[in-house]
């Protein structure tokens, strides 16, 4: 047989991995493979991304679809689809009309999406689902270092001598990275994994290993801090040059003290000892956190706080993202009140209606929190995101899908598509050409490997056509995916740096820039917003990603291999509040929240504290989400996620 080879990357987490894919004569894909294979770097790649491929070839939309008035879906052909769109579009702009760009998609593809939305539709109501799980970070980053996007990088992990994970899960989310945190255990590095429930990192990466009582990470990162001051960890002559030390030093050694983290967070004081004297003695400190942080109702001062612990202690950042090129969707501007030059309200917008040209709206837009929820629109477009499975407060969403005109461009068959009037069949990211930005901020070629359906189309080959139309063909003259990133290499200060030539003919990646434009700690005073139980709801559930799926398991649940793994949603839970509810392994429950109810089955962990629940969110015939209450981060707009109190019973 012969066969021939592609370099890519892995279309899951923010890693971006590079892999090899392995084609057959007829350019099927029959495997894929690490590039990276560096004993001193680590495999980069893992058990889940190097059997993503398989995924596309199965529960594809293959062509376009619409929606007839008895609620049937009808197949139609491109033009027909074209020629409702332009209607469609011809009578909804403004504040009427909504884009969701996507993480699953390239830069390229993520430009067009939201500059059609700014010049022909004239809004700024476009976001991405970064809303739902590290917009957090992305504030917090702006506000103390001035700029969006991690400042080090994944391989500082290997120089660590102390390593502090809090509330993230590498060695399951993020394999690639937990490889290189294993191997800097093993050149000496001590890890300390805390988290609210304990998961695969705290159990065998981790030298200690903490649980807290959900919703205090604030309390125990703030009082570590103190504790670090107090004991003479900090070099003042270097920090004091940082803005705002003096205030910051004051609030902390007069509101943070260790009996209070022992009280309210439930920690052991001899292993919270032993953390301060670890982390302050670090002389090669690495922190990272992750969603266990930002989908909570403090998440940004949260993150602001873990980045103060990173100024003081010198020490480097890792803050990782969900989706591969989510990073890169935020930095081209798929964002209410950023557009790719900076922010809406700022000189930044007037920089880029010059550069391309046209007027763009001047307010900042709704985000999708608003605009699935509490803003409705009347026109939604939908690229690469599974909205009707990933927003909390489901039974809302659903009622605003169904009664808004959506149009669904996405590579499969979903939860989502079942409220969507126009379905377009979208690539899938290895089936385009184009780039990447992952987490680190790399920006990475992407090549088009294989094509599994002949209908699908991107946006790049759908919005100029449909901008021509409507007479703003000038401003979409594009031929070529590469003359897009071009522009974007004009428009975003960030990108800049890049030499797009040697990017896409040789080197396959460069970094855009990441420096930190200024240096300034924030003060946060103690907020005790962390979630009680109560009689009502003495339980609080939080959300998992599993080591088998990733996100909403559009992909992944198409793999047997990885569905052979997982292939059904349970909710996990301490074998001692099963014994005491008469529940067994296996028994149906009902778990309710103030908002709505599910049915799922239980099974025990004894590694899970009492009264914590986890449970995936992968799985849509398990809509875990529906439990979410409309809770969200007053700065980011996050949504509470990680402490939702609930009741559990067996199932009748």
């Amino acid at each position: 047989m012969s066969l021939t080879s592609i370099k890519s990357v892995c279309p899951l987490c923010g890693c971006g991995c590079k892999l090899n894919y392995v084609l057959d004569a007829n350019g099927d894909i029959v495997k894929s493979e690490p590039i990276i294979r560096d004993v001193k770097r680590g495999y980069e790649f893992c058990f889940k991304g190097i059997l993503a491929w398989k995924g596309i070839y199965h529960n594809r939309i293959d062509r376009p679809y619409i929606r007839l008035e008895n609620g049937e879906l009808k197949a139609i052909s491109w033009k027909e689809a074209m020629d409702k769109l332009i209607e469609v579009f011809r009578e909804h702009r403004g504040d009427s009309i909504a884009f969701v760009g996507s993480g699953e998609i390239t830069n390229e593809n993520n430009y067009i999406i939201q500059k059609f939305a700014r010049v022909v539709s004239y809004t700024n109501n476009i976001d991405t689902c970064a809303r739902l799980c590290h917009a957090s970070t992305l504030k917090a980053l702006k506000l103390t270092l001035g700029i969006p996007v991690m400042p080090d990088y994944l391989n500082d992990v290997l120089d660590a001598d102390c390593i502090l994970i809090l509330g993230s899960n590498p060695y399951s989310n993020y394999p690639a990275l937990g490889n290189k945190i294993l191997l800097a255990r093993r050149r000496g590095a001590k890890v300390i994994s805390v988290q609210t429930a304990m998961n695969e990192t705290s159990q065998r990466l981790a030298d200690i290993a903490i649980t807290l009582e959900p919703g205090t990470e604030l309390i125990f990162v703030s009082t570590l801090i103190s504790e670090i001051i107090r004991r003479g960890f900090v070099d003042e002559n270097d920090i004091s040059t940082i803005e705002g030390w003096r205030t910051f030093k004051e609030l902390h050694l007069k509101e943070y003290f260790v009996t209070m983290a022992v009280r309210l967070c439930q920690v052991d004081l001899s292993l919270f000892d032993e953390v301060v004297e670890l982390v302050g003695s670090a002389n090669h400190l690495v922190i990272m956190h992750g969603m266990g942080i930002t989908q909570t109702g403090i998440g940004t001062d949260t993150v602001i706080e873990i980045i103060n612990l990173a100024m003081l202690k010198k020490g480097k950042l890792i803050s990782m993202r969900g989706k591969v090129n989510i990073q890169g969707a935020g930095d081209i501007g798929c964002s209410p009140d950023e557009c790719p030059s900076g922010p809406i309200d700022s000189e930044a917008r007037k920089e880029y209606a010059r550069i391309i040209g046209a007027e763009i709206p001047e307010i900042p837009g709704k985000n999708i929190i608003d605009f699935l929820l509490t803003k409705p629109v009347e026109v939604i477009y939908i690229c690469g995101m599974n909205p009707a499975v990933s927003m909390p407060h489901l039974r809302k969403v659903h009622e605003v899908l169904e009664n808004s005109f959506v149009i669904y461009h996405h590579p499969f068959w979903t939860k989502t598509a079942e409220y969507a009037d126009l379905i377009l069949p979208l690539p899938t990211l290895i089936e385009t050409e184009g780039t990447i930005t992952n987490a680190e901020g790399c920006v990475r070629k992407v090549n088009k490997v294989t094509s599994v359906v002949p209908e699908a189309r991107t946006p790049l080959w759908l919005f100029p056509r449909i901008a021509k139309a409507m007479g703003f063909g000038r401003y979409f003259d594009y031929h070529s995916a590469k003359e897009v990133f071009e522009e974007i290499c004009l428009v975003q200060p960030r990108y800049r740096c890049i030499n797009v030539d040697e990017l896409w003919r040789t080197k396959g990646e460069l970094y855009t820039e990441k420096t930190p434009k200024f240096m300034r700690f924030i003060t946060i005073k103690p907020n005790l917003r962390h979630i009680r139980r109560s009689l009502d709801f003495p339980f609080i559930l939080l959300t998992a990603r599993s080591p088998y799926h990733f996100c909403t398991g559009d992909i992944t649940r198409n793999v047997e291999e990885l569905v052979r793994r997982e292939p059904d949603n349970y909710v996990y839970m301490n074998p001692r509040d099963m014994e005491e509810l008469g529940i067994e392994d296996g028994d149906e429950v009902e778990v309710s929240s103030r908002i709505g109810s599910m049915r799922v089955k239980a099974k025990a962990n004894p590694a899970l504290p009492l009264g914590i629940l986890v449970t995936r969110f992968h799985f849509e015939d398990s809509l875990v989400n529906i439990l979410a209450p409309p809770d969200f981060d007053e700065k980011s707009f996050t949504p509470n996620y990680k402490a939702i109190p609930v009741k559990i019973s067996k199932g009748g």
